[in-house]
C-alpha cells in the first residue's frame, strides 16, 4: 500500500499518493505542474546512501513523474557505483538513454550508451529489449539508419525468444520504414 506525502512547494500544498502528483484536492496535476513537483520531491532525497536495488527503483519512480534531468543524474551515479550489477545496469541504462532522448539529446544519449559498454561489456549483451529499442530509436533520431535498425533487430530477437513484441518496438519500426524506407 502506498502512503500518502504531503508537499509544500511555492506556497501550495500537493501529495504524492501510488506514483501520482496530486494537488490539494486529489486531482492529478497538469504535466507541467508535475515536473516541477516532481522535481523537488524527488531532488530533496538523498539517493547516495540507498542500496543498488532501491535507488533502481526510485530512479524508476524519477522517470515515470517525467524529471528527466534527475533521472539521468541518478542514472549515471546508479552506473558509475553499481554498473558491474547486470541486473540493475541494463534497465539503469535503458532510462539513462530514453530520458537523454526525451530531453532531445539523442547524441548524448549514444554517447553515454557506449561509454557504459565499454566500461561494462557485459552490458551490450544485455538481454533488455527497452536498451536497445531505446538506443535504436536515438540513432534513428540522428539519421543513422543502419545503426538503428541494427539495435531494432537485436530488441526484436529478444522479444521474439519471450513471444511478444512491444508496441515501442513496432512503432519504431515503422519509423524506420516511413524514414529510411529504401534502405531496408
Amino acid at each position: 500500500m502506498s502512503e500518502l506525502t504531503r508537499i509544500d512547494f511555492e506556497g501550495n500544498v500537493y501529495y504524492y499518493y501510488n506514483n501520482l502528483f496530486l494537488d490539494e484536492n486529489f486531482v492529478q496535476l497538469d504535466q507541467n505542474t508535475q515536473k516541477k513537483v516532481a522535481d523537488y520531491f524527488f531532488g530533496k532525497v538523498d539517493y547516495k546512501t540507498m542500496s543498488p536495488n532501491d535507488l533502481k527503483l526510485f530512479l524508476i519512480k524519477i522517470k515515470n513523474s517525467e524529471s528527466y534531468t534527475l533521472a539521468i543524474t541518478v542514472a549515471e551515479f546508479l552506473l558509475d557505483n553499481y554498473g558491474a550489477l547486470t541486473d540493475i545496469s541494463s534497465t539503469t541504462l535503458s532510462i539513462l538513454c530514453s530520458s537523454y532522448r526525451l530531453l532531445k539529446l539523442p547524441n548524448k544519449a549514444i554517447e553515454q550508451v557506449n561509454k557504459y559498454f565499454e566500461k561494462y561489456p557485459m552490458l551490450n549483451k544485455s538481454k533488455n529489449s527497452a536498451l536497445y529499442t531505446s538506443l535504436a530509436a536515438a540513432y534513428c533520431d540522428i539519421k543513422e539508419y543502419n545503426l538503428a535498425k541494427q539495435y531494432a533487430n537485436k530488441a526484436y530477437m529478444i522479444n521474439k525468444s519471450s513471444e511478444s513484441v512491444s508496441g515501442e518496438l513496432n512503432a519504431l519500426y515503422a519509423r524506420l520504414k516511413s524514414e529510411a524506407g529504401d534502405l531496408f
